[in-house]
Order: C-alpha cells, then sequence, then structure tokens
C-alpha cells in the first residue's frame, strides 16, 4: 500500500514537472514568434563573427581591437554552438538565428524543472518552495526574454543550476554510496570545467560548490576525503579545460587560461571617462525605450535601435589611429598593455575607483543606468517588485540560511567581483535563479496565510449558517419523549 501511494507520488511530480516544462517551453516560443526578432540586423554579436568564421574555414577569430586573426578573446562553447547552427542553417541567416534561438528556448525550459529539483535536495521538508521557485523561474521576464539574445547567458543559467544539483546530489551520496559519490564527483567537475568554458568568471561559481562539497565531506568522512573529493572534481574540471588552454599554447605562445580579455574589461569599467560599465549612457538611447508605449514587438525593434545608438567606451576614446597602433600587438599583448592602464587608473585615483565599485554593485542589484534596456517603465516595476520579494523571502526564511548559503555565497561572490570589475544586467542573470528560490520562500509564506485566512472565512460563513436555537429545540424534543 505504501509502495503504490509513493508510485504515485512520484507520477505525479513527474507530470507535474513535464507540464512546468511545457508551460515555460510555450511562453518562449510565443515570445520569439511574436517578437520575431531573428530578423532584426545583427544580432549575434561576436559570438557571430567567430561562429561565421568557423564554417567559413578562418579559426576560431575575430577582429578585436585593432587586430584580426585567431583569438582567445571569447570562451569557446557557445561560438562553437552558434557555428553549428550556421553550418546547418546558412551564416547569419534568420533561419539559423530563429533555430538558435528556439534550441535557447529549449534549452531555458529545462530551468525551471532544474530549479525546482535543486529546491527539493536543499530544502527537502518544503516541497511547496519547489513547485513555486519552479513556476517563478518559468513566468520570470527576464527568462522568458533572453532565449531571444545570441548570448550564453539561458545556457549559463541552466549549467550553474545544474552544477548546483549535481553537487547537492553528490553530498547526499557522501553518505550513502561511494561508488555513486564517485559518480556525481565527475559529474560535477565536468560541468564545472563547461562553466569555465562558456564564461570563465564563473568559475566563482564552481569554487563556491568546491567549498559546500568540501565541508559536507569532513563533517562526515574527515580532512583527507575531502580534500581527495575536492581534488578530484576540480581534476575533473581541468581535464575539459586543458583541451582548451593547449590550444590557446599553440596559439598565442603562452598561458592564456580560456579567455584573453581580463585586462580590456577591467580598461573599460575603469577607465576615466567610464560609468563602470562598457557603454556610455545616452539621453536619446534611453528616451527611445522610456517613451515606448506600443505592443511588444515594437518595444523589442526600439530596444534593439537604442542599443545601437549606445555609445561603447572603445569607440569614444580609441582613435582609429590608436586601433591600428593595438592591432600591430599580438592579442594578449593587447590586454595586458590595456590591464597596465587600468591598473594606473585605479591607483591614481582610488577615490573614484571606490564610486564607480559602489555604483556596478548599484548597477547589479538595481538597475544599470547605461543601457537603455533597463529604462524600460514595465522592466523597472517589475525588478523592484522582484527585489522586494526576495527580501521578503530572507526575512522569512532566516532560519534557512544554513542550506540556502551556497546559494547566496555564489550569488554574493558574483556580485562582489562584477563590483570590482566591470558590470551588465547578463552578468546576473545565471544566478538570478538562486534569488527566485529566496522569493519563493516568501511567496510560500504568503500563501500559507491567504489559506489560512480563507479556511477561518469559510468555517465563520459555515457557523452562521447554523440556526441559533438549532440545541434549544434538540433539547425540547428531548424533554417530550
Amino acid at each position: 500500500m505504501h509502495a503504490n501511494g509513493s508510485e504515485k507520488r512520484s507520477s505525479l511530480v513527474r507530470s507535474g514537472l513535464l507540464l512546468l516544462f511545457a508551460v515555460a517551453l510555450v511562453l518562449r516560443v510565443w515570445f520569439l514568434l511574436s517578437t520575431r526578432s531573428y530578423l532584426l540586423d545583427h544580432v549575434t554579436y561576436e559570438y557571430g563573427e567567430i561562429a561565421a568564421n568557423l564554417v567559413q574555414g578562418r579559426g576560431f577569430s575575430v577582429r578585436f581591437l585593432g587586430g584580426d586573426g585567431p583569438t582567445s578573446s571569447q570562451a569557446p562553447v557557445y561560438p562553437f554552438f552558434v557555428a553549428a547552427f550556421f553550418w546547418v542553417f546558412g551564416v547569419r541567416t534568420a533561419e539559423a538565428v530563429f533555430w538558435i534561438q528556439f534550441a535557447q528556448a529549449v534549452i531555458g525550459s529545462l530551468l525551471p524543472l532544474l530549479i525546482a529539483l535543486l529546491c527539493w535536495n536543499i530544502l527537502p521538508g518544503r516541497p511547496s518552495v519547489g513547485w513555486l521557485s519552479g513556476l517563478g523561474v518559468a513566468f520570470h521576464p527576464l527568462f522568458v526574454y533572453t532565449p531571444s539574445h545570441v548570448q550564453p547567458v539561458t545556457l549559463l543559467s541552466v549549467l550553474c543550476a545544474t552544477l548546483f544539483l549535481a553537487a547537492a546530489r553528490l553530498r547526499y551520496w557522501v553518505v550513502r554510496d561511494r561508488r555513486r559519490t564517485l559518480f556525481w564527483c565527475l559529474v560535477w567537475g565536468t560541468i564545472g570545467g563547461g562553466i569555465a568554458l562558456t564564461d570563465p568568471i564563473l568559475t566563482i561559481v564552481f569554487a563556491v560548490t568546491i567549498a559546500w562539497v568540501a565541508v559536507r565531506v569532513w563533517k562526515v568522512h574527515g580532512f583527507a576525503p575531502a580534500l581527495s573529493t575536492a581534488a578530484i572534481g576540480t581534476l575533473a574540471a581541468a581535464s575539459v579545460i586543458s583541451p582548451w588552454i593547449v590550444r590557446n599554447w599553440v596559439v598565442h605562445g603562452e598561458l592564456v587560461p580560456i579567455k584573453s580579455t581580463f585586462g580590456y574589461a577591467l580598461w573599460q569599467g575603469n577607465h576615466p571617462r567610464s560609468f563602470g560599465t562598457d557603454k556610455i549612457p545616452r539621453a536619446y538611447a534611453e528616451g527611445l525605450v522610456a517613451t515606448y508605449r506600443g505592443d511588444l514587438r515594437g518595444l523589442i525593434e526600439r530596444t534593439w535601435q537604442a542599443r545601437h545608438e549606445t555609445q561603447y567606451i572603445d569607440d569614444l576614446v580609441l582613435s582609429p589611429a590608436e586601433k591600428r597602433e593595438l592591432g600591430q600587438l599580438p592579442e594578449v599583448q593587447r590586454c595586458r598593455l590595456l590591464l597596465r592602464q587600468a591598473l594606473g587608473y585605479i591607483a591614481n585615483d582610488p577615490g573614484r575607483y571606490a564610486r564607480l565599485c559602489l555604483r556596478r554593485l548599484r548597477y547589479f542589484f538595481l538597475f544599470d543606468d547605461t543601457n537603455p534596456r533597463t529604462h524600460v517603465l514595465a522592466y523597472r516595476i517589475f525588478h523592484l517588485a522582484f527585489m522586494a520579494a526576495t527580501l521578503w523571502g530572507l526575512w522569512c526564511g532566516r532560519s534557512l540560511l544554513k542550506p540556502l548559503a551556497p546559494l547566496l555565497a555564489a550569488y554574493f561572490a558574483l556580485a562582489l567581483f562584477h563590483s570590482l570589475t566591470i558590470v551588465s544586467i547578463r552578468f546576473r542573470i545565471p544566478v538570478e535563479p538562486f534569488q527566485v528560490i529566496v522569493a519563493a520562500i516568501g511567496a510560500e509564506r504568503l500563501l500559507a496565510v491567504w489559506a489560512t485566512t480563507v479556511r477561518g472565512y469559510v468555517l465563520s460563513l459555515l457557523s452562521r449558517s447554523v440556526p441559533r436555537n438549532h440545541g434549544k429545540a434538540r433539547g425540547a424534543t428531548a424533554v417530550v419523549r
């Protein structure tokens, strides 16, 4: 009997997850078809240029800072992903872009399921939080919107959720089955390596899971097994990354850990004319979206136009002659030169650097004023409501801070890194599902209060419907008898 009940619950959970996936996919595909963003020009950014060069036989190369040739300016996973669709459907064709976006919609629709499963692993006594988190991610406008961009944020969001889920399963099997522990350790490390090859900055998230797993193993088995578990996961990640490191050594003649552009990014974010991002705000570009009151498709077209009206720090401060001069240097030396300049800006005016860091922190948590998209009124209203829901969830879940600690640590570690270097909305998106989990804890509390209130109201109505003399009548009947 108990087994049948367990099987029935498992079947219901599977059906619920399948329905959640279907709802998420319908929303994302509807958005793609409604906005037709695949018809816009230049939607593939530098990933499309690298992908085109791969398909056309020029290798992993791009025009970057005045130079043209083999590059490590981007991590390899996403350009190869784009190249696969260019190879099948044509380079930069609308058909290729549509299928890239559709594939991202399918991948992004897995995110609600992964977040629900993650919740059930770290908060096993709160199943409703898992369902609410999954629904929150399925309907979150930002996650519905991001598959329409040819950028790796959708893939990174799914990878980060999968990484934490694998780490949670590893922590579960540590005390139960050594063979499964090794399996999950290899899975976890392999996903960590995949994240690094998609965006090396997110190795910060992998480092948080290393600490999370190691502490668990240390408590159960001691220091030496904890160290060996962390080492196995790290080696698995290194085995995924190492072929690209070797490729970079062959191309550049020196060690380049995945990307060469840290110095370039730091220079963009801390140049004397920088606002802490790679863009310079323009009132005209902001006004294009802030004043728009048309339909969704028109809004997407308007935000795309505003993006191209926005000035980038490179175009503003580097003259054509300076770009040509930079282009004479090998790529790694170009970025190293800009790194020295960035460190010089910081050393010469540490007060301004501190103010930029605070501004970037505000941009990370609230609105990036240099990005025209954040001036859309609907976006601002939703984001403020979402942040309020998160703060309410933190208050309601203060007793759950221990199981939530690794998720919060990953979120705030990424926020700290970007506040010190350079920031953009897309840098927050891979860890924003963790914020949805916190908001879901607050939503669960509100639903519980609402259910209690409704129940009390219904009972009150029922009690009023019973005649007041009902008891007396029964007593009188008994006396007569």
